[in-house]
């Protein structure tokens, strides 16, 4: 209750608000498949406040002790680079790393974030403007570009319809290639202006809807011209459109089910994970890694194959309910034509080292549909176990030949054939276990046979056969005692 005492105002406890240390600027597009990426709001913050990134990260963020503590790493936080040598994890989180894609992952980095950027604006669930709402669906970790990608017709729209152009938290997943409105590839922006009309590095302004080197609102410097994409990364652009358009209201979706139970309803319907894995052309091995784990999560490329494959939408597999009459499969028509696979699976029976899942997998198609055209499936099938026959004959006789030519070396230069001389010899080349199973038979067979080999050594009859007519050829030398 307020009350006036004396000529001044009183206001009661429940009536102060919140003064924020910034202005109450809204990401653009909320709850839409258009919505603007946490990394692309914090730029455009800065922009309204006439500020660099930087200043608003290192000076005003800084000095407000509640964004200073949500944005101090904690000690044993450490940031993997692209060698794989670990680096202590600087104060604002790496913010502008690989352009912001720690911002929009699964990690605690993304939601401290939303978190601190809800503080310093006073607007409510930053959050779903990341991936980190689906990261407990689906396995994100490596689904988010480290690199901007941007669809220059909408920059045009947003242009014509008198708006500030700004970054989508979807082109920001690398499973979308294309913009599923204006069906155009996505490109990477890249100025195109002279090179006497470019800005100097201290005038350059980090926004996601300028050019960097020539400040052109909307990239207009940049050449129009366009590809069109296939029709499948077409239907994969529009599944996620939908599934980013539903990130403010995830919690309500997964409310309707769990993507862990339809999966293990499929693998039922299909007689093991290996029919589900042939059906859909996704790697059998990291699905039975899944089923095997408790809280495991199958990777966001797999669960659209699946989701293509069953003529469902990624959004009713992971919700395990049709929320939205728009998220159809892929029709028939999208698919190549007949003639178009047949050309392609003469093509790879030809070759004899493709299987049906890879090419499946180039053509955007599911493997039900190789298996349409059954006179050349059949043939597939026979030339790529033909050929994975043959390959492990090869592996067989590199491993033998390279045994044998490293034995030989050794023999010449009066040293003991043992597998640390081999790989002395070798230098940098790590030896295979098959050429160091046959050195030790090489090794163990100076004195004996061959066939009287110990039985704790493994080799191939091929292996044993060709060893048993190289061996005999290898010099001798009698003042070493083998």
């Amino acid at each position: 209750m307020s009350d006036f005492r004396d000529g001044a105002f009183i206001v009661s406890p429940e009536q102060r608000r919140h003064i924020t240390l910034l202005h109450g600027l809204a990401p653009h597009e909320q709850g839409t498949a258009d919505a603007e990426s946490l990394h692309s709001h914090l730029l455009n913050i800065a922009f309204e406040h006439r500020w660099s990134p930087r200043h608003l990260v290192h000076r005003v963020l800084c000095g407000d002790p509640r964004s200073h503590e949500l944005l101090t790493p904690e000690r044993n936080w450490l940031r993997l680079l692209k060698g794989g040598t670990p680096r202590q994890m600087k104060w604002g989180l790496n913010w502008n790393d690989d352009e912001g894609r720690d911002l929009l992952g699964s990690t605690t980095i993304a939601l401290r974030w939303a978190n601190a950027l809800t503080w310093a604006t006073g607007i409510e669930g930053l959050d779903a403007y990341t991936f980190r709402s689906l990261s407990f669906s689906a396995e994100i970790s490596h689904v988010v570009t480290n690199e901007q990608r941007v669809c220059l017709a909408c920059f045009d729209q947003d242009r014509r319809e008198g708006r500030m152009p700004h970054g989508r938290l979807l082109w920001r997943l690398s499973c979308v290639t294309c913009c599923p409105v204006h069906k155009v590839a996505l490109v990477k922006p890249a100025c195109g202006a002279p090179a006497d009309q470019r800005l100097k590095t201290a005038e350059r302004v980090q926004h996601s809807g300028l050019c960097q080197d020539c400040g052109a609102i909307g990239l207009s410097c940049m050449s129009r011209e366009s590809t069109r994409p296939n029709a499948g990364a077409l239907w994969r652009a529009e599944q996620m459109a939908i599934v980013v358009a539903y990130l403010p209201r995830w919690a309500y979706v997964m409310a309707r089910g769990t993507p862990r139970r339809v999966v293990h309803e499929l693998i039922k319907r299909h007689g093991g994970v290996a029919g589900l894995a042939r059906h859909a052309g996704i790697d059998t091995k990291s699905t039975l890694d899944w089923q095997d784990s408790r809280f495991g999560l199958l990777g966001l490329d797999a669960l659209l194959a699946m989701a293509q494959a069953e003529g469902v939408s990624l959004l009713g597999l992971l919700a395990d309910h049709e929320m939205d009459p728009r998220a159809e499969a892929l029709p028939a028509e999208r698919r190549p034509a007949a003639s178009a696979i047949r050309r392609a699976m003469r093509h790879a029976i030809r070759k004899r080292n493709t299987s049906p899942a890879q090419l499946a997998w180039q053509l955007n198609i599911t493997a039900s549909v190789l298996q349409e055209q059954e006179d050349l499936y059949t043939q597939l099938v026979e030339e790529y176990r033909a050929f994975q026959f043959h390959r492990a004959e090869w592996a067989d006789d590199d491993a033998t030949f390279a045994a044998i030519r490293l034995a030989t070396k050794l023999r010449k230069q009066g040293q003991p054939v043992t597998l640390r001389n081999a790989s002395k010899l070798a230098g940098r080349i790590q030896l295979a276990s098959l050429t160091g199973r046959a050195l030790d038979v090489i090794r163990l067979s100076m004195d004996k046979p061959v066939c009287e080999r110990p039985p704790r050594i493994e080799l191939t009859e091929r292996q044993h056969r060709l060893l048993e007519q190289r061996i005999e050829y290898l010099p001798v030398l009698d003042h070493y005692d083998w």
